[in-house]
């Protein structure tokens, strides 16, 4: 493990923390609140920091990788880019099929590796 990833590790988990948060928020409580729309700012946001520090780690890492680590990393990718196209077009009438993209690859190349993460820590 190199420096970087052991020095940033606590910022990272605290992110992975607020980003779960965040998203657990969204999903419980769709409501056109002012409110609500401030965390639909602050997950576009912690997506956008999250996904670039995963992305950067995880090519730093690739050849010393397990095969589960990189499939979980190619479906959450399919998971950021359908947030990043969410952010462009957004996610109703034809583009509406993004959403249960995102959320479903997010899912489930997300949790794979938190839980790989959890059990190396």
């Amino acid at each position: 493990m190199t420096r970087l990833v052991r020095q940033s590790a606590p910022r990272l988990v605290a992110g992975v923390v607020l980003f779960s948060l965040n998203t657990a928020y969204l999903a419980a409580f769709a409501t056109p609140s002012l409110f609500y729309y401030g965390n639909v700012v602050l997950h576009m946001l912690l997506g956008l920091v999250l996904g670039v520090v995963f992305a950067r780690q995880l090519f730093a890492a690739w050849t010393t990788l397990g095969a589960v680590v990189r499939v979980s990393a190619l479906v959450l990718a399919v998971g950021a880019i359908t947030g990043v196209a969410i952010m462009r077009v957004g996610a109703a009438g034809h583009y509406r099929w993004l959403l249960p993209v995102h959320i479903w690859s997010s899912l489930a190349g997300g949790l794979p590796l938190v839980a790989i993460g959890a059990a190396a820590a």
